[in-house]
């Protein structure tokens, strides 16, 4: 396999995520630039299972530990502008996107910079803040499948709904970038970033009151803080720890709203 990134086996999840908690990675690839993803994924057994993660803010490896190859996108963070808007890869930083935005005249998109983790994670958990929605910028979405071919997707291939997003006619492939549309009218930029464990992230917007009335549920080693209406976890809180009580959540949310309440952060491989 001609492979130009860095490669690691038994690697550690929890310092590779804002949660601080998961299991061990089979392998970790993380590639030097798009072309490498291309060449990489191309060289790969097809039933090779492969997780593609940024921050680690919207994804935890369960404590059982994942078999496969975790792609890192830290390197993919190109950003690049055009006339009509800007293309920008994966594993770009949401903040750094939205600030370089406002200071290229696209403050449409400034919005941005108070979203914590990755653009690849905020397409794929379909962030939005306030009025604000990522999907309703994008024009299209730069995709690879596992042979390494390039593809450039429109967002009808895409099923949205409030907290996920996911490719309906092409599921398999790693999405390396998108090309989103501009505007000069002006967006309120937060002062502060919003944290990766704050509901406000986790949650659609319509389900956050519930989320947060929910909190009580929640007595073990993850509590929800009602005063910064962010997850809290003790030191000795674990993967399993923080996927049961958003479990917890979701269940006592989706009671007091009458429907099914769903969280942006997903949780993968074996149970411990």
């Amino acid at each position: 396999m001609s492979a130009h990134g860095t490669w690691l086996r038994d690697a550690g999840m929890a310092e590779r995520s804002a949660w601080g908690v998961g299991g061990t990675a089979q392998f970790v690839y993380t590639p030097s630039d798009a072309e490498d993803v291309r060449g990489f994924l191309a060289a790969l057994r097809l039933d090779e299972p492969v997780l593609v993660s940024g921050t680690g803010s919207r994804v935890v490896v369960r404590q059982g530990g994942m078999q496969g190859v975790v792609i890192g996108t830290a390197k993919l963070k190109r950003i690049q502008f055009t006339d009509d808007g800007v293309y920008v890869e994966a594993g770009a930083l949401c903040a750094r996107l939205g600030h370089a935005c406002a200071q290229h005249h696209h403050g449409a998109l400034a919005w941005l910079a108070g979203v914590p983790g990755s653009v690849g994670g905020a397409l794929r958990t379909n962030v939005s803040v306030g009025e604000h929605g990522l999907w309703s910028q994008v024009r299209a979405v730069h995709t690879v499948d596992r042979h390494g071919h390039a593809h450039e997707r429109d967002v009808t291939e895409f099923g949205l709904d409030s907290t996920w997003a996911g490719a309906t006619r092409h599921s398999d492939e790693m999405v390396l970038g998108v090309w989103l549309i501009g505007g000069s009218e002006t967006t309120h930029v937060p002062v502060a970033m919003a944290g990766a464990r704050a509901v406000t992230q986790l949650f659609a917007p319509e389900s956050v009151p519930h989320v947060l009335a929910a909190g009580s549920t929640l007595t073990g080693a993850v509590r929800l803080d009602g005063n910064t209406a962010q997850l809290q976890l003790d030191e000795t809180a674990e993967a399993a720890d923080l996927e049961s009580a958003i479990e917890q959540l979701c269940a006592a949310a989706s009671q007091q709203a009458g429907r099914s309440v769903n969280c942006r952060l997903r949780f993968v491989g074996a149970r411990g």
